[in-house]
């Protein structure tokens, strides 16, 4: 072992040393007595560095180590070593320590090493004080192991998923930290994927949650077994887990590691004696200088909510105009907080018409946000209100208010339904049911006359899920129905898993009647197949003389659009139903 600064060197002592300053035996008993005090292995050096006491705790080690004790007499830094530890910069760092101490340089010196011992890892702390009447140390090694390495199993657990044992996001951000900070020096971009699985919810529903937490522990083993050294494979959240890759040379590089994630989930994984596949929706982004982790993550997972937007599946990276639409996102979000507490929120509502009957029989309450510069429409803000969890507490609102002026109505002779659209966070909102509740507790208005809509994509989402929540909707006595039916991933076997009162046909398809042939089979199919399942049909998106008598003629039970009437506010209402009644009364040609 080197030598550090001349401290160490060979000893001419006997194998009883005399006392510090020519101690007596009697001395040097009395000394070791005194020593015997102390619980941990202690020992004296005089100024040489070398060892002229221990105590029982020290003979004790070096009586039964099998020749890696701790001998009672030479040079410390000598015994160090055989002692346990053959780190060469621990010693390094001991030994100045040590002759900085004995020289009047410094008044104490304390550190915390390990060593293997077997095939177990010890920890240390060595702490030194000077003897200044004596010219020498006492030093005392304090066994810490226990306590070190429960620190260390606290601190994984704190910074690692319980379930895969990948890091967690905490321990995420900060290995993306350390990667942007290496990339900021080199110039090399970090590329991070951040992967949801698709449909994991039917997996839980259909196989029960331990198969759930099967899939997701099969699933990062497959994919941890695809990481480089150096690079992170974290669990976000959930279904979610985020691939750090940093040092990308190339963009061929970084499209082979996404496409290698994907690939993995190729082969089915046997769960519960079933045969499960599954696929995931992967955004990806690619670091820019200076980025923070939080903004590089939030753009990998708008490019994932981009990629599941398109279906399962697919892999979308994040572009300069998705970025731009994440800050709109972002500041639209905080206006929209200030809209909701200085009631800038109004509902306009559009006649619903009964063709056969050629009557007005109910609105659909559309949400509108009230700008000093004019109305926002509802695409203009409902996405950030998604994204940021505010269509809930908006969607209590609007359910409120719908409620509230369907009773007013009511109360002045208008007896007219009133539909309220639901989106896919309250549909599994927990408390949905009970909302609904309290919104027709509250008005007064009759639950027949409320209907609830859901968009078919917001069903199929989480088939399982939405069957409870609209089944117990239905069972409050308030009608139900499929929106934007046939443009989202349908299946017919679902459609009799739901007490449903309505399919709306979707407005595109009502556009191309007597223009596409395709467009008039397939509403006619739809209306069909409402009065197969039990259920009217809704048209929506009427807007000409001809698509109306092509709806009647086809048994289409009820219609809106702007034939028929714009949405338009409350105090509006009763021009706005006197000219449909004008429009209804003309005959068709």
């Amino acid at each position: 072992m080197p030598t550090a600064r001349g401290l160490r060197k060979a000893s001419t002592r006997s194998s009883v040393p005399a006392g510090p300053s020519g101690r007596t035996g009697h001395e040097q008993s009395l000394l070791e007595g005194l020593l015997d005090v102390m619980e941990y292995s202690t020992c004296v050096v005089n100024s040489d560095g070398d060892i002229v006491a221990t105590n029982q705790a020290w003979r004790q080690a070096s009586s039964g180590a099998g020749g890696r004790g701790l001998p009672v007499a030479g040079p410390y830094l000598d015994i160090w070593a055989p002692a346990g530890c053959d780190n060469h910069l621990v010693a390094e760092e001991i030994s100045v320590g040590l002759e900085l101490l004995l020289s009047g340089e410094s008044d104490t010196f304390n550190l915390d090493y390990s060593f293997a011992s077997g095939d177990t890892e010890r920890w240390i702390s060595l702490r030194i004080t000077p003897l200044h009447e004596i010219s020498g140390a006492v030093l005392s090694h304090v066994d810490i192991s226990a306590a070190t390495l429960s620190a260390r199993a606290m601190s994984h657990q704190s910074l690692h998923d319980p379930l895969t044992q990948l890091p967690n996001r905490d321990l995420l951000r900060d290995r993306l930290r350390q990667a942007l900070a290496w990339s900021d020096r080199t110039g090399l971009p970090v590329v991070v994927a951040f992967l949801s699985l698709d449909g994991f919810g039917r997996v839980n529903e259909r196989l029960g949650h331990s198969a759930g937490d099967e899939l997701l522990q099969a699933v990062s083993g497959r994919w941890l077994a695809l990481m480089r050294s150096g690079d992170t494979l974290a669990r976000f959240a959930g279904d979610e887990f985020v691939a750090v890759w940093p040092g990308i040379e190339s963009v061929d590089e970084g499209e082979a590691f996404v496409h290698n994630l994907f690939e993995a989930l190729g082969r089915p994984f046997a769960l519960n004696g079933s045969s499960v596949a599954v696929s995931a929706s992967i955004g990806v982004a690619v670091s820019v200088p200076s980025q923070s982790p939080d903004d590089l993550l939030q753009a990998a997972d708008a490019a994932m909510a981009e990629a599941k937007s398109r279906g399962p599946g697919h892999i979308t990276l994040h572009s300069d105009a998705l970025r731009e639409g994440i800050h709109l996102r972002l500041r639209t979000e905080v206006e929209l907080r200030e809209a909701l507490k200085h009631d800038e929120l109004v509902l306009h509502y559009q006649p619903v018409v009964d063709l056969t009957r050629g009557v007005t029989t109910g609105v659909e309450a559309l949400v509108r946000w009230r700008r000093a510069d004019g109305l926002r429409m509802p695409d203009t803000f409902i996405p950030a209100a998604e994204a940021s969890g505010l269509i809930v507490p908006m969607g209590v609102w609007v359910l409120q208010e719908a409620c509230r002026q369907g009773a007013l109505w009511r109360g002045e002779g208008l007896d007219l339904d009133v539909a309220v659209n639901l989106s896919a966070r309250q549909v599994t909102d927990p408390d949905v049911v009970s909302t609904i509740q309290d919104a027709l507790r509250r008005s007064g208005l009759p639950p027949q006359r409320l209907m609830i809509e859901v968009t078919e994509s917001t069903v199929m989402e989480d088939a399982d899920a939405a069957e409870v929540a609209l089944r117990a909707i239905a069972a409050l006595g308030v009608a139900v129905a499929i929106d934007d039916f046939g443009t989202g991933y349908s299946s017919l076997v679902y459609l009799k898993r739901y007490d449903l009162h309505a399919l709306k046909v979707d407005r595109s398809f009502v556009a191309g009647m007597g223009i596409n042939a395709e467009d008039d089979a397939i509403v006619a199919s739809i209306v069909n197949l409402a009065g197969a399942v039990g259920a009217v049909c809704i048209a929506e998106g009427v807007e000409t003389q001809e698509q109306h008598a092509a709806l009647l003629a086809l048994g289409c039970d009820y219609a809106q659009g702007f034939r028929f009437g714009r949405p338009v506010p409350a105090e509006w209402l009763g021009q706005a139903l006197a000219d449909c009644a004008r429009v209804l009364a003309t005959p068709l040609r």
